[in-house]
C-alpha cells in the first residue's frame, strides 16, 4: 500500500429509488420471458459530486444507476437536465450502470427486452434531480486511496482459471469529525448471480456491497461502480441460462455472500487507510486541498466485415429450420427459441442495410487529487482495464465500465480466434452489423490513457 497523505475536497452524495413498476419487461437473459413480477430489493440510482470551493468550481460527478446500461440518447438528456439543476457542466458527469440483471430493459430498439418511455423519462428526471441534491449537499472532507484484493468470486467464463482482475479499490471520504460521509467501491464481475429464473428486481451482489458496508459506516452513502468485466462473472458459462443450468446455486444467499466478500476486502482496505484521518484532531500539519479534472473523447469502434448476401440467406435458412424444429420440440429451453428468433430478426434487418461501419462510444476520465476514474463504455473486457492501470503511471487508477452509454461487448483481440457468445453472438442482441473488430478495444485503451493524462493535467491545484 503507497503511504497514505490526506487531501481534501468538497463531496456532497445523493440517492434516489428507480425501482420499476411490477409488469416490466427484464433485461440481461434471452431465457427470462415473463416480465418483471415485484421487488426483491430496491433498484437506485446514486450520485457523487466533487467540487473545489462551495461555488461548484471544477465541480465533477460521479452518477451510478442498478441498470444494465443505457443509450447514448439517454445519457445527454440526464447530462442536460443535472446541468440545468445543478449548475455543474454535463461533460463533467460520469454516468455508469452497475449492469445488473434483476432489472428492466433501458435500451430501446435493442433486442434486450422492451423498454418503456414512460419509466425512462421518470429515470432520466430522479437522475438528474439526484445530482442537484448532491451538489446541494457538499462539506469538506479528507479522503484516500485504498486497494483491496478479493480474488475469489471473479470468475473467467470464457478460459477456465483465465484472466480476472481481483482488485478492490475504494475511496473513503471522511468528515473532520471522525464520521464516514461516503465510499466509492469497485469491482470487475458481472452482476448476474441471480439467472433468468429470477423475476424480481435487484441490485443483484452489488447491492449487497453497499448494504454490508453501510451498516458498517452507519449514515455514510456507499456508491458502487461495477469494473471491465465483459467476460468475467462468478462462475457460470455465457450458456447456462440459455439451457437452464445452474438455477440451483444462482441465489440470493448467494448474492449475498459473494456482496460480503467483496464489501469485506473494501472494508479491510480501507481501514488500513484512514490511520492519517483517525489524528486529524491532532493533527498540525496542513491538509492539501484537491483540485479536479475531467476529460472526455469520443471514438470511432469499427466493426468486422457485415456477412455477405449469401452467408445471410444460409444464416437465416439455417436459423429458420432450427426454430422450426425447436418449436416441435416440448423439451426445447424457452431461450433457445427466443435466440433463434432474434438470430432471425437480425438477418432481416442486416439484410436490408445499410450497415454501419463503426459506431461512437466515449471515454472519459475523472480525476481528483492524486486519484483517477477511467470511465470505459459498454461491456469492455477485463484486459483493457488492466491494461489502462499497468501503463497509467500510478497506483491510484480506477477503471470503470458500462460508462457514459451503451456501445456492447468490446472483446480483447486474443478471444477471436475461439469465437464465443462475445465475439459471435452478442452483437444480434444490441443491433449491430457485426462484432466490433479485434482492433477496438485497443483504441478504447489509447483512448483512456489520452483521457487520463489530460485529466491529471488540468487538475492543478488554483
Amino acid at each position: 500500500m503507497s503511504e497514505t497523505k490526506l487531501q481534501e475536497i468538497l463531496l456532497g452524495v445523493a440517492a434516489n429509488v428507480i425501482t420499476p413498476p411490477v409488469g416490466l419487461d427484464m433485461c440481461g437473459f434471452i431465457a427470462r420471458v415473463e416480465p418483471m413480477q415485484g421487488t426483491h430489493d430496491d433498484l437506485l440510482v446514486k450520485a457523487m459530486v466533487w467540487a473545489e470551493d462551495e461555488a461548484l468550481t471544477n465541480a465533477a460527478a460521479l452518477v451510478t444507476f442498478d441498470l444494465i446500461d443505457l443509450e447514448p440518447e439517454m445519457v445527454a438528456a440526464i447530462r442536460s437536465r443535472a446541468e440545468a439543476l445543478s449548475g455543474i457542466a454535463g461533460d463533467r458527469i460520469g454516468i455508469t450502470c452497475t449492469h445488473t440483471h434483476g432489472g428492466p430493459g433501458t435500451m430501446p430498439d435493442r433486442r434486450l427486452g422492451r423498454s418503456d418511455r414512460d419509466y425512462l423519462d421518470r429515470v432520466t428526471t430522479i437522475a438528474a434531480e439526484t445530482v442537484a441534491a448532491a451538489a446541494q449537499a457538499i462539506e469538506p472532507v479528507v479522503f484516500t486511496w485504498s486497494l483491496g484484493n478479493e480474488p475469489t468470486v471473479g470468475k473467467n467464463r470464457r478460459i477456465p482459471g483465465g484472466i480476472i482482475d481481483p482488485a478492490v479499490p475504494a475511496i473513503r471520504f471522511q468528515r473532520a469529525d471522525g464520521s464516514v460521509k461516503a465510499l466509492l467501491v469497485s469491482y470487475g464481475c458481472h452482476p448476474v448471480t441471480l439467472g433468468p429464473d429470477n423475476t424480481l428486481a435487484t441490485a443483484d451482489y452489488p447491492g449487497y456491497v453497499r448494504r454490508t458496508l453501510e451498516a458498517a459506516y452507519p449514515g455514510a452513502s456507499v456508491q458502487f461502480a461495477t469494473g471491465c468485466c465483459g467476460q468475467v462473472n462468478n462462475g457460470h458459462t455465457s450458456r447456462d441460462g440459455v439451457h437452464g443450468r445452474g438455477s440451483y446455486w444462482r441465489t440470493y444467499a448467494e448474492a449475498e455472500r459473494i456482496g460480503r466478500a467483496i464489501a469485506g476486502a473494501a472494508l479491510q482496505a480501507a481501514e488500513q487507510s484512514a490511520r492519517l484521518e483517525a489524528a486529524l484532531p491532532v493533527l498540525d500539519t496542513p491538509i492539501e486541498r484537491a483540485a479536479i479534472g475531467t476529460a472526455r473523447r469520443t471514438i470511432e469502434l469499427p466493426f468486422l466485415p457485415t456477412a455477405s448476401a449469401n452467408e445471410l440467406v444460409r444464416f437465416t435458412a439455417d436459423s429458420q429450420r432450427a426454430l422450426a424444429e425447436g418449436e416441435a420440440n416440448p423439451a426445447t429451453p424457452p431461450g433457445e427459441i427466443a435466440r433463434l428468433q432474434v438470430y432471425l430478426a437480425w438477418a432481416e434487418e442486416t439484410g436490408r442495410g445499410p450497415n454501419d461501419a463503426s459506431e461512437s462510444a466515449e471515454v472519459m476520465a475523472i480525476t481528483i487529487g492524486d486519484i483517477s476514474l477511467v470511465l470505459l463504455p459498454g461491456e469492455s473486457f477485463v484486459e483493457f482495464g488492466l491494461d489502462i492501470k499497468a501503463r497509467g503511471g500510478s497506483e491510484k487508477v480506477i477503471t470503470l465500465a458500462y460508462a457514459n452509454g451503451r456501445p456492447g461487448y468490446i472483446p480483447h483481440r486474443s478471444a477471436y480466434p475461439a469465437g464465443g457468445y462475445e465475439v459471435d453472438d452478442a452483437f444480434r442482441y444490441y443491433g449491430y452489423p457485426a462484432c466490433f473488430a479485434p482492433e477496438a478495444g485497443e483504441l478504447v485503451v489509447e483512448a483512456g490513457l489520452e483521457a487520463l493524462a489530460e485529466s491529471r493535467s488540468s487538475a492543478v491545484p488554483s
